[in-house]
């Protein structure tokens, strides 16, 4: 009898420490966004660059040109993820050099809308941490 009482205690408190883990767990989960963002395909790039034409009016040729910036950027944001994680320094002057390309092919007309539209989403991934990011349209 008294050995049926310890194992039920212990079971009892198993079980209470599988709950109390297993909810930890979910609750992290559900906090920030842990670790680089996801390698946008070749659709989400599409889609980035659908969302910068609606805000510039974008050019055929502009438009394929950003796109192709993309694609290069994160062809080598991935070829610096397969041998390590890079620095944030390193990101940084990724992010650095993406903008400065993209604001070659556009007007000077366009700049400021493009400056605004970046700002904004600054801004946004600063408010929003539970949201899907965006990092690399800055």
């Amino acid at each position: 009898m008294k050995n049926f009482e310890i194992l039920r205690q212990f079971t009892i408190a198993s079980a209470l420490l599988l709950i109390c883990s297993l909810s930890g767990v979910q609750a992290q989960s559900k906090g920030k966004h842990q670790g680089p963002p996801p390698i946008p395909d070749a659709e989400q790039i599409e889609k980035m660059v659908s969302k910068l034409d609606e805000a510039l009016s974008l050019s055929d040729e502009q438009s394929s040109k950003i796109e192709a910036i993309y694609t290069h950027h994160f062809k080598i944001v991935e070829d610096k993820r397969s041998v390590g994680r890079p620095s944030r320094e390193e990101m940084q002057q990724l992010r650095v050099e993406l903008d400065k390309d993209i604001k070659n092919i556009l007007s000077a007309e366009q700049l400021p809308a493009y400056d605004k539209l970046i700002e904004e989403q600054k801004q946004q991934r600063g408010k929003g941490k539970g949201n899907k990011p965006q990092r690399y349209n800055s």
